[in-house]
């Protein structure tokens, strides 16, 4: 497979997508669903084993694809340095700043530095959503219009709070609750243009793929009921592991949900690994992207979609 911008090009073997692929559902498990929502859960101690040895295994799988996404991105900023687009080298030079700016927070939690971490990160996330509207098809413009809308709505949520906690000044944001409202239906919303591009469109039988859609039914109706039952610990879920927090009706994330796993799976089938890790690192970066790491899935998923 391999990644261009022009005259760019960065080699990702079947082998590497395959392990992302793998390795993403893992850490959505064992580590945003399993270690961060289940240390609020009663344990006795046969529940408490369980949970130490599953919390070291989602630790263990999370700091893995979290090198392997950095190891990825910094080949393709690299890469993209290389040649003489304009947009290519400033992606590139963002990219780089972007990761060292992460190092520079793992060492001090100036209110600054974060602030520029999701300027930086605001940066690259527009550069990409041009460059997909250049070379995309017409569905996936729509998709790419939509994901990079709500992307940024978010950052400016958490940048313009930044900005008055900084200025001290007392009061909310402008139009911050809007956009950080607005962004959470842009998401979901977002899929649907992919979902008639990439499966409808291409005038083939949903019947003919019909374990993917059997797979996806049953995990979405899985989502469904936990939704129903428990409504309260729904969002607590959502909002810890992909960062929604269920403000609109089910049916917008369920159906959502569901597209955007028939579209994965029917990539995967049809070998196209290059769209469906890239899309299913975007899912798993979520909306609120609360962890640097969320922001590092967002970007590459973006660079590997958004492909020549």
């Amino acid at each position: 497979m391999i990644i261009m911008f022009k005259g760019a090009q960065m080699n990702f073997s079947s082998a590497v997508l395959k392990v992302l692929l793998i390795l993403v559902p893992l850490e959505l498990f064992f580590y945003r669903t399993f270690t961060r929502i289940g240390i609020f859960i009663p344990k006795s101690n046969e529940i408490f084993t369980i949970y130490s040895i599953f919390s070291e295994f989602g630790y263990i799988v999370y700091n893995f694809l979290l090198v392997s996404v950095l190891i990825m991105l910094i080949a393709l900023a690299y890469s993209l340095l290389k040649e003489k687009g304009t947009s290519e080298v400033l992606i590139g030079i963002s990219i780089f700043a972007l990761v060292l700016e992460n190092i520079f927070m793992l060492f001090f939690t100036a209110q600054s530095l974060t602030l520029l971490f999701y300027l930086t990160s605001s940066i690259i996330i527009i550069l990409l959503g041009f460059k997909g509207v250049k070379i995309l098809k017409k569905g996936e413009i729509i998709f790419i219009i939509l994901l990079t809308i709500s992307f940024l709505l978010y950052r400016y949520y958490v940048i313009s709070h930044s900005i008055y906690g900084l200025l001290e000044i007392p009061s909310l944001p402008i139009f911050s609750i809007t956009a950080l409202s607005l962004g959470e239906l842009s998401l979901p919303l977002s899929v649907f243009p992919l979902f008639f591009s990439l499966v409808l469109k291409q005038g083939k039988d949903l019947s003919k793929n019909i374990s993917i859609v059997i797979i996806a039914l049953v995990v979405v109706t899985g989502f469904v009921l936990f939704s129903l039952k428990l409504p309260s610990m729904s969002s607590i879920f959502t909002i810890w592991t992909l960062g929604y927090s269920l403000a609109y009706p089910l049916p917008v994330y369920a159906i959502a949900f569901l597209f955007f796993l028939i579209v994965i799976l029917k990539c995967v089938r049809e070998n196209k690994l290059d769209i469906a890790t890239g899309l299913l690192l975007i899912f798993a970066s979520g909306y609120a992207h609360t962890l640097t790491y969320q922001h590092f899935l967002a970007i590459l998923g973006l660079l590997l979609f958004i492909k020549n």
